[in-house]
């Protein structure tokens, strides 16, 4: 038994399969070589959330009503203007969105204090 390696024979009995194979290795080549063009939204440093002291200074809508069924409970939510008491957000004021029902939460008014939650995303080029 031969067990010597011919190319001449390979290369005529699987010409096509070669074939095959420098062509996905070409297409491989290009497709590495192509620029990826940048995504649109692209999140940069971290998102975090943190929790400031403010007071409403304004209630822009309030839906709140009490419910019999469960103990003269709120429900319902309110849009709120607040001023920001704490942090690199001192004094300024945020649009805010105030959501209660049986387990949490009340309906606030205008010089009421709370604790609200600031999400912050950073994208690329707002300064955030």
């Amino acid at each position: 038994m031969n067990n010597t390696f011919h190319p001449q024979r390979f290369l005529k009995q699987d010409k096509f399969s070669l074939i095959v194979l420098f062509v996905c290795l070409a297409v491989l080549v290009i497709a590495a070589k192509m620029p990826v063009p940048p995504s649109q939204e692209t999140v940069q440093g971290q998102d975090y959330a943190e929790y400031e002291a403010a007071e409403v200074t304004q209630v822009l809508t309030d839906t709140s009503e009490t419910n019999e069924k469960d103990d003269f409970a709120y429900r319902g939510e309110q849009t709120l203007i607040m001023k920001i008491s704490s942090s690199q957000y001192l004094s300024k004021e945020m649009m805010v969105y105030n959501f209660f029902g049986l387990l949490y939460g009340v309906p606030l008014s205008v010089s009421d204090s709370a604790s609200v939650i600031i999400n912050t995303l950073h994208r690329a080029g707002n300064g955030l």
